[in-house]
């Protein structure tokens, strides 16, 4: 039997985060049942069920095929499937493709790939362009701007098509039909369901949608500050409050009747290898009636940029001298080669703690040390 090298290449919104944080926590046990999930920086984000990008990085590197996977396999030879994970890959399997000669005639490419209802799909980009590409719009401008094209689906049918021609084994998954279940379904086809225990991970929430609510305050918040604190809200939201019931906002009948007609050659290319139980649908069901996110003028968004801006540059904590001269005494220790005692550490934490209050990290140090 050949080995197998999985390739699980998203698409984004599919569940992702949910299959890698359970990879990556299982990793040692894979690994003695013949299984090597590459290990990667992302882990330590994987392993909280915080959002990941995987244990490869395509988007740096475009020879990751033959340079990050064939290499590392090369390089831990030893085991007789290797799993690598990232959304990433799915609009970079160019490099695939082009090196898979020198896949060695004893191993067998496996891709698993998710996909998603259409309309949903775009419901959910449309909420991931708000949480961390600062858009500020609204879901309707948001389907206008893509010309009501889900380009996951022309990608898909592209990639499907190329798979076929080359004789390469892959699966699909309609993520609108498994869900909390995308992880099973997977594990699954890799043959290590009855390794993993992933009872725990149905119930995982991982880089969730937003509430109406929310939406409104970080699309105000991009309008004002940018992205970047945008981001930064969405990120600690989703990581902090991972229960919190999401919404999905409605489209007019017009609208939902253009994206049908624009996207079913695709649709229907793809349907012919899901199982009807699973096929790609275009229904929708948004859980609000109403798609009225703050229309604040230019003029008014200048006032709140301005206020604001002045109220926290009067209310930034500041470094008191004695903070300053501990700081700089613990950075000559480097020269000394003095250690940093308990209290130094334990001060030192406490300044760091007045700028990342919600840190847990430190403030439960704080807490061992005082």
């Amino acid at each position: 039997m050949k080995k197998q090298i999985f390739l699980h290449i998203g698409h984004g919104k599919t569940g992702s985060s949910a299959i890698q944080s359970c990879l990556a926590i299982n990793h040692e046990l894979l690994k003695q049942h013949g299984y090597l999930y590459a290990e990667h920086r992302s882990f330590r984000h994987a392993k909280k069920n915080e959002i990941s990008s995987g244990n490869i990085s395509p988007h740096r590197d475009p020879n990751w095929f033959e340079s990050q996977a064939l290499a590392y396999i090369e390089a831990n030879d030893s085991y007789s499937n290797y799993i690598f994970s990232s959304e990433a890959m799915f609009m970079r399997m160019e490099s695939f493709f082009k090196s898979m000669t020198l896949i060695p005639s004893s191993f067998e490419p496996h891709i698993l790939l998710a996909l998603r209802n259409p309309i949903e799909l775009l419901s959910s980009h449309f909420q991931q362009a708000v949480k961390r590409g600062g858009f500020t719009g609204s879901f309707l401008q948001f389907v206008e701007q893509k010309n009501y094209r889900v380009g996951q689906l022309a990608r898909a049918s592209k990639l499907i098509k190329a798979f076929t021609d080359h004789g390469i084994k892959f699966t699909l998954a309609n993520y609108s039909c498994y869900r909390n279940n995308i992880t099973d379904f997977f594990f699954d086809a890799m043959g290590i369901s009855s390794l993993v225990d992933t009872s725990k991970f149905r119930l995982s929430v991982i880089n969730r949608s937003m509430s109406y609510d929310e939406l409104n305050f970080i699309i105000l918040m991009n309008r004002i500050y940018g992205e970047e604190l945008g981001s930064r809200l969405s990120d600690a939201l989703v990581n902090h409050l991972p229960n919190q019931a999401s919404d999905t906002l409605p489209l007019n009948e017009a609208t939902l009747h253009t994206i049908h007609e624009v996207n079913q050659e695709n649709a229907d290319f793809i349907n012919l290898y899901l199982e009807k139980t699973t096929a790609l649908s275009f229904s929708y069901t948004p859980t609000v009636e109403k798609d009225t996110l703050n229309n604040f003028s230019s003029d008014q968004i200048g006032i709140f940029h301005r206020v604001l801006k002045a109220f926290f540059k009067a209310n930034m904590p500041t470094l008191k001298d004695k903070s300053v001269d501990l700081i700089k005494n613990v950075a000559l220790m480097y020269e000394t080669g003095e250690s940093i005692s308990k209290e130094q550490a334990l001060e030192l934490m406490t300044i760091v703690s007045v700028f990342k209050p919600e840190n847990k990290l430190i403030s439960g140090k704080i807490e061992e040390w005082s």
